[in-house]
């Protein structure tokens, strides 16, 4: 049987030139290839799924819709191509290699040396996210605007996401996490650079500005932590709605939080073995903290959520990906002791279900805020649904600096 492991032990490398363009001393050029066995057996299992009989339209008030996601499954099993998919994957640099004790992966964008910054960026994703979250802003910032400097980009794989490998041992925690990307960076040959957090990703970010500050040259996180205890007084109009917000997501969407936090191993292995739970449990996540308002696919391109799913299944990420919420509890950022010095940078998309208006925000912990901005567009996964103004928004900050 074809495992996890011996999958990334028989995925090829790519050509030398690859990783020489990726700088990457002690990381090796990676290429994605899975057997045609994998695909076969995806394919297989989606043929054979048993559906629950479903008499009424269901909506969203439950779960996930089922009309929407026949419709997707169907796309899925009959329409998406995974060999197109993975021939866009690898026009991107990816390397890997042994980090902490086990394999790491990364894509690697270099800038025009001619017009690059002297720091590079680092962007950390979160659940259930995948580098694929980064990879169209990526470009822009690695070009950067017109008469400016472009960027190095590196965009990690979490230790335990797709193609970065399971950890052997309990207790990937957050500074854990923090120092496996400091190394990785090291390996790539960057002394000092920037960070972007999201999601889990900002925890992680925190985490390397306390324990590797020294290599920090700025920080930026979407999103910061709420003010507590709340302002007295009369609401502003947007500080009612993500009010209004965040009591709808508790009452009807924090159960997968609770679930993942409490009991990530049982729910893990039927996801695990279920492509069609799969795809419903990830799905809902993108509809539900998305900024799509009414226009879902207009937001995320159907090939490009499908192409996270199956890398979910191909890679069987799941489980380890969902024991982040139980390796990190509790899941809330501290503001107490030492205000970071590094020059900080905090992105607030309103179209985030998450993410809270300024006026809410505990800034005390940042001791050389540089910029916050309020961005219209955009939900949870901004940088996904709303490339071209993500990379204007981390342009802008870094330009700052």
């Amino acid at each position: 049987m074809l495992t996890r492991r011996s999958f990334f032990q028989s995925s090829a490398a790519t050509c030398l030139a690859a990783g020489r363009a990726a700088g990457a001393p002690g990381m090796q050029p990676y290429r994605i290839r899975f057997s045609s066995n994998q695909i076969r057996e995806l394919r297989r299992r989606l043929a054979g799924t048993r559906w629950p009989e479903m008499p009424f339209e269901t909506g969203w008030a439950a779960g996930i819709s089922d009309s929407f996601l026949r419709e997707l499954f169907e796309y899925w099993r009959g329409r998406f191509d995974w060999l197109a998919a993975e021939r866009r994957l690898n026009q991107l640099t990816h390397v890997r290699g042994l980090i902490g004790g086990e394999q790491m992966h990364a894509v690697v964008m270099r800038a025009d040396p001619a017009r690059r910054a002297p720091f590079p960026v680092v962007f950390l994703h979160g659940w259930p996210s995948s580098f694929l979250e980064f990879t169209a802003a990526g470009e822009l910032i690695r070009r950067g605007r017109p008469g400016g400097p472009g960027f190095d980009v590196v965009i990690p794989s979490l230790p335990g996401f797709v193609f970065s490998e399971s950890p052997r041992q309990p207790g990937m925690n957050m500074a854990a996490v923090a120092d496996r990307i400091h190394q990785l960076m090291a390996a790539l040959g960057y002394e000092r650079f920037a960070v972007h957090g999201t999601d889990f990703g900002i925890l992680a970010a925190l985490a390397l500005c306390r324990r590797h500050a020294g290599s920090i040259t700025a920080l930026q996180l979407q999103d910061a932590p709420q003010v507590d205890p709340l302002p007295e007084g009369p609401r502003s109009p947007l500080e009612a709605e993500f009010f209004a917000r965040r009591q709808r997501l508790r009452e009807t969407a924090s159960a997968y939080r609770q679930i993942q936090t409490a009991r990530p191993q049982t729910l893990g292995y039927a996801l695990h073995d279920s492509p069609l739970g799969l795809l419903a449990w990830l799905t809902e996540k993108f509809w539900e903290w998305g900024g799509h308002g009414d226009d879902f696919w207009g937001t995320f391109e159907r090939n490009s959520l499908l192409t996270n799913v199956t890398l979910y299944w191909l890679t069987g990420c799941i489980l380890p990906s969902m024991r982040y919420y139980w390796e990190n509890r509790p899941l809330r950022i501290d503001v107490t002791g030492e205000p970071l010095r590094m020059p900080t940078g905090i992105l607030l998309p309103l179209r985030d279900p998450w993410s809270k208006p300024r006026s809410l925000a505990d800034l005390r912990l940042f001791g050389n805020l540089k910029q916050v901005e309020e961005s219209p567009t955009g939900g949870h996964f901004f940088a996904w649904e709303q490339p071209q103004a993500f990379a204007a928004e981390v342009i802008r900050f870094l330009e700052k600096l």
